[in-house]
């Protein structure tokens, strides 16, 4: 290759004309972009957490081998030792889990700051700095967009099993040492429900002008979320969203072996045998989410929103290989279609009651209308709707009870857990209801709103 050496003599700037330069492109014109940051609350990474742990934990047993399970968060502490005084005189075997205070993982902190995290130093003149570049994306469109930050935590757990007598103690505890790995680390994946602020979801919905309680708009959300992105309703009425996303935790199994009474101890108390455990779980958990909008969006954005609701202490996880349901059910040469399908959640002491005509109404207010009418004149709810209630995705149906006013009753309900309540409707028996409605006789002739025959 020949190297050909240019005097300055000869050296000639290029105005643009000899096409030896690289084009000039029209200059980027940034929009500014207004945020709004809110710190996640630490009961919801708590009720994650403790519901991943009650799940992990009771798999090493049968699926009715408690009589109760007795979380120590889900009361005050008063009522918590009238409970435990009282422990003696419980139908046996239960299980007490008693979740430790939230620390942050010191390690990481300084690992974060320095190197990944990048936390405010001058808050009144530096208020969001860099943060958005160590944010994970949840979902964003030409509108909006939303991303969380993370933080490491360590939960800690102490568990108790209360069993009859001595020869079911020791049998439990040599399960506990067959079965569960003690004195180790290891990882558990799971897929884990971040909730997501209400105010948020609002705001991203009338900015589309969508009802964000709607199938349409959890439908779009998904279409432009990086996670999938599931809605729960709670029996006092209130939506909440959550994103899935896939984790590795951190469980840390510090004792050697499970304790338990000494056979003297147990002698002494006839009424039980205790068995104790300590296991601690590691998580990096959404801690602060950040909310990006362009600036002519600002007039638009409610900051009047109703916040989340407080003290929640368990949130099941998400199942993410839940079955598919049937979509019709034949009864009687009739078949039903399906048209709503609602997640609830019950806690200790909830209403066991689930209006099933609200729902209906919500979405088809025609259909509630002539299943109102039919009610009215002493027909049977039965021929018209079907609700089948399953407990956390399982295709067998919950025992429930749905009276002629379309209340929909839980029997003996589990706390803590997702009841998945499908709705079914006669499509055929409402439309027959409907022309019947609307046909008219003079004398012999039938008459409608299409003519008369």
């Amino acid at each position: 290759m020949a190297l050909e050496v240019i005097s300055p003599a000869d050296f000639r700037d290029d105005p643009g004309c000899w096409e030896r330069v690289y084009p000039i492109a029209d200059p980027i014109n940034p929009q500014s972009m207004i945020y709004d940051n809110q710190v996640q609350k630490t009961s919801y990474n708590l009720a994650n957490v403790v519901a991943i742990f009650d799940e992990w934990f009771r798999s090493f047993f049968p699926p009715s081998y408690f009589t109760f399970v007795r979380i120590k968060t889900q009361s005050t502490f008063a009522e918590y030792k009238s409970f435990m005084k009282q422990i003696y005189k419980k139908d046996k075997p239960f299980l007490v889990i008693d979740p430790e205070e939230i620390e942050p993982v010191e390690d990481s902190i300084f690992m974060q700051n320095m190197i990944n995290r990048y936390n405010n130093y001058d808050p009144i003149n530096d208020r969001i700095g860099a943060k958005v570049l160590y944010s994970n994306h949840i979902l964003h469109d030409d509108m909006c967009e939303l991303m969380f930050r993370r933080n490491r935590f360590r939960f800690g757990f102490n568990v108790m099993i209360m069993e009859q007598t001595l020869d079911r103690q020791l049998n439990t505890y040599t399960k506990m040492l067959m079965d569960i790995r003690h004195n180790s680390k290891f990882l558990l994946p799971r897929v884990v429900p971040h909730l997501i602020p209400i105010r948020y979801i609002t705001n991203i919905a009338g900015f589309h002008g969508m009802d964000y309680r709607s199938d349409d708009f959890l439908n779009y959300l998904n279409s432009i979320s990086e996670y999938p992105i599931i809605r729960r309703l709670t029996p006092n009425g209130n939506y909440m969203y959550f994103f899935n996303r896939e984790m590795n935790i951190q469980v840390e199994v510090p004792n050697m072996t499970p304790s338990k009474d000494s056979p003297e101890t147990s002698g002494a108390i006839e009424w039980g045998a205790r068995i104790t455990d300590s296991f601690y779980f590691i998580a990096d958990l959404p801690a602060e989410y950040i909310f990006l909008l362009p600036e002519q969006l600002v007039p638009k954005y409610d900051t009047h929103v109703t916040p989340d609701p407080e003290q929640v202490s368990f949130i099941p996880p998400h199942l993410a290989d839940n079955p598919n349901w049937p979509m019709t059910i034949e009864r009687d040469s009739d078949v039903y279609s399906i048209t709503n399908k609602v997640d609830i959640m019950l806690n200790e002491g909830d209403d066991n009651h689930f209006d099933t005509k609200s729902v209906i109404a919500k979405d088809y207010p025609d259909i509630h209308s002539t299943i109102m009418e039919f009610i009215r004149k002493s027909g049977k709810l039965e021929e018209l709707v079907i609700v089948k209630a399953h407990l956390n995705g399982a295709l067998q149906e919950a025992p429930s009870i749905l009276n002629n006013d379309g209340i929909l009753t839980l029997i003996n309900p589990v706390p803590n857990r997702i009841y998945t309540i499908n709705m079914y409707v006669n499509m055929r028996l409402v439309n027959l209801i409907r022309e019947g409605k609307n046909t008219k006789y003079i004398g012999d002739i039938k008459t409608g709103e299409y003519g008369t025959t």
